[in-house]
This record gives C-alpha cells, structure tokens and sequence, in this order.
C-alpha cells in the first residue's frame, strides 16, 4: 500500500512540474492532442490521485495473461514476422 500510495504521489508531482518549463508544458499539451486527449494537468493529476489499489489490481488480473501472452508471442492468431532460412 505505502509503495502504490508513493508511486500516485511521484505521477501526481511529475504532472504538476510540468509547467516548470515552457518545453515541458508545450511536450505535454502537443502529446495529449495527439493522442486524442483532451484533459489538462490539474485533471490528469486529479484522475491518477482518484486510482486505488483495487483499480490497479483489477486491470492486472484482466490483462496480465493477455501480456504475457504478447511478450513471448504466443497470442492466437498471431504470425512470425521473421523468415528464417
């Protein structure tokens, strides 16, 4: 709990510090539009203080095989890319 609870504060913290920077603060808004995302700092931080542990740990268990299954390349339907000769 005390390592969740740390590792939403240092986000929140990085979030907040990027207005330190007029290249931090353009990075950051040029990223969001990109992405289709249209929340600023203050909203961003907000969100990931409103994370639990039980959010964290519920997204894990629901995509944590799915992952392993990518990482070593074994998710159906999926081909080799590479030629071997």
């Amino acid at each position: 709990e005390f390592e969740f609870e740390s590792a939403k504060k240092a986000l929140v913290s990085g979030y907040r510090q990027v207005t330190a920077s007029a290249y931090a603060t353009e990075s950051f808004f040029r990223t969001r539009i990109l992405c289709g995302c249209d929340d600023g700092i203050e909203e961003t931080a907000e969100k990931i203080e409103r994370v639990t542990l039980s959010d964290v740990v519920e997204v894990a268990q629901r995509f944590g095989a799915q992952a392993v299954g990518f990482v070593r390349g074994e998710l159906e339907g999926e081909e080799d890319d590479f030629d071997e000769e």
